[in-house]
């Protein structure tokens, strides 16, 4: 994953986050997590725009004032959408026009925006979603800006975009986990089952997470992206309270009952093998990154399974600490501290 830019001399600060730990379906049943009781401001509505409808209903015969437009309403955006997501260049190009007409015109492109307006005709769920946790955001971080968020289609490329104010949806990223479109492209199975309507929720604000408190991960160890991420699950769950944890956590129902019954079984794996405070790459890769499971703890696990252990660090943590609010958690980096004050001991 990269990092939203935050050098000065760039106008984007962004984060291009291709969801990885996203989840399988919504059960029927109550959510499983356990969520604070956060506060929630009802100044905040989500208004999605369809970037995606504005670009492709194009009359090509008035092109120029069409690729105005688009300018006008999605700035800077527009600009990041042409040079970093389709990438044809820039609106400053003679040739720019010509590329666009050929993206536009494209036959596979226009079968996915087809599919994508089949799919999603209207959004109005995800906005309700959106706006209670962005509502639950800016109750728990005053001051912080809530995003504006569009839906676009980036020819099967990032699915969540994230710049310093917007928070973008790739819906040809969300078309269903069996959509054939996806099987063509040869993406394996771990990865189409989270390509689901009900992952866009907690996927633009874990998204939205990811990009509002970083990891350092220049001298982390294992531990450390294991609590990192362990926080951005806490983060998701208590924005979205609502949500059940097979998306809070991209795992399916089969994975969430092997952490569970696993739990004591892979932290001592993790202390046997002193692997905590390793910080060698692929190690910490094979513990915390996507795949169809973690190797380590058998096939029957999910992928990036350390990362939910990291979750019941935290989750406890925050019992354990009922003076810390939600602001101080995310912005605490002491990963050390936060394990020896949670007691963890599964």
């Amino acid at each position: 994953m990269t990092i939203k830019n935050r050098n000065s001399m760039a106008w984007i600060k962004f984060r291009m986050i291709i969801a990885v730990f996203t989840g399988l379906w919504i059960f029927l049943s109550s959510c499983a997590g356990t969520a604070e009781n956060n506060s929630v401001t009802d100044t905040v509505n989500v208004c999605i725009k369809r970037f995606e409808k504005d670009l492709f209903t194009v009359d090509f015969d008035t092109l120029d004032r069409h690729i105005l437009h688009l300018q006008s309403v999605y700035s800077r955006f527009f600009d990041l959408y042409n040079n970093q997501i389709i990438n044809i260049g820039g609106t400053e190009n003679k040739t720019y026009p010509v590329y666009l007409k050929a993206f536009l015109t494209d036959y596979t492109m226009n079968l996915n925006y087809q599919k994508i307006m089949s799919v999603y005709p209207d959004v109005s769920d995800v906005e309700r979603l959106l706006t209670d946790g962005f509502r639950r955001y800016a109750a728990a971080f005053p001051g912080k800006i809530i995003p504006s968020v569009y839906t676009v289609m980036s020819g099967f490329n990032q699915s969540i975009i994230v710049t310093e104010d917007v928070l973008a949806v790739s819906l040809d990223k969300y078309l269903g986990e069996d959509c054939d479109f996806y099987a063509r492209l040869g993406w394996p199975r771990y990865m189409t089952r989270n390509m689901n309507r009900q992952n866009i929720a907690p996927d633009c604000i874990r998204g939205w997470a990811l990009t509002e408190f970083p990891l350092n991960d220049s001298s982390a160890a294992l531990l450390d992206h294991m609590l990192y991420f362990g926080k951005i699950f806490w983060f998701t769950r208590q924005m979205l309270p609502s949500v059940h944890d097979s998306l809070i956590f991209g795992y399916s129902g089969s994975q969430l009952k092997f952490c569970s019954r696993n739990e004591a079984k892979m932290w001592i794996y993790l202390i046997e093998h002193k692997l905590l405070y390793v910080k060698d790459y692929l190690t910490i890769r094979k513990f915390t990154g996507e795949g169809p499971f973690t190797k380590d703890f058998t096939v029957e696990s999910p992928g990036g399974a350390a990362n939910w252990l990291g979750y019941k660090i935290i989750e406890q943590y925050m019992m354990k600490n009922k003076n810390v609010k939600l602001s101080g958690l995310m912005n605490n980096t002491a990963y050390q501290e936060i394990l020896r004050l949670s007691v963890y001991n599964p």
